[in-house]
C-alpha cells in the first residue's frame, strides 16, 4: 500500500498563494480545496494542504509562527537541470517574493533561495532553496 504525504501550510491569503503556485506550475485537487483550504498537488502521491490560518490554528493548541522573524519551515524543489532551476526562479519572481533570489552555483549543483512574501504564501513560507540534480551518466 502506498502511503500519501498531505504537508499542511497555514496561509493568509489562499487565493494568493493558489496564484503563486499555480504559476509555479501546480495544480489543485477541486475535490479537497474550498474557502479554507487548498490541496495542490505536488506528485501522485503527495500533496501541500494550503490552510487558511484560522482553519489551520483549529488542527493545533500552539501558535502560528510569525515568519517576518523566524523560520517555521523550509521547502526544497528539486530540478533535472540548471536551466530547469532558473526558470522555476523566474516563475516565482513573477509571481511575488519579497527578496530577489539569491544564487549559488557549484560544479555539481545550482541553488537559489529566496523568500516568499507572506501575503502571497502565508506564514509558513519562509525560504524556498531551489537545487537541481545532476545526472552522472
Amino acid at each position: 500500500m502506498s502511503t500519501k504525504i498531505f504537508v499542511n501550510l497555514p496561509v493568509k491569503d489562499l487565493d494568493r498563494s493558489k496564484a503563486f503556485f499555480g504559476a509555479l506550475g501546480y495544480s489543485f485537487n477541486p475535490q479537497f480545496t474550498d474557502e479554507n483550504a487548498a490541496s495542490m498537488v505536488i506528485a501522485d502521491d503527495i500533496f501541500a494542504m494550503l490552510l487558511v490560518e484560522p482553519f489551520f490554528q483549529g488542527f493545533t493548541p500552539k501558535p502560528i509562527v510569525d515568519a517576518t522573524s523566524a523560520t517555521e519551515v523550509l521547502i526544497a524543489l528539486s530540478a533535472e537541470s540548471r536551466e530547469e532551476v532558473d526558470a522555476l526562479v523566474d516563475k516565482a519572481v513573477a509571481a511575488g517574493p519579497s527578496t530577489t533570489p539569491n544564487r549559488r552555483i557549484t560544479a555539481s549543483c545550482t541553488s537559489a533561495v529566496f523568500r516568499t512574501s507572506t501575503g502571497t504564501c502565508g506564514r509558513s513560507s519562509g525560504w524556498i532553496p531551489l537545487r537541481c540534480r545532476v545526472s552522472t551518466a
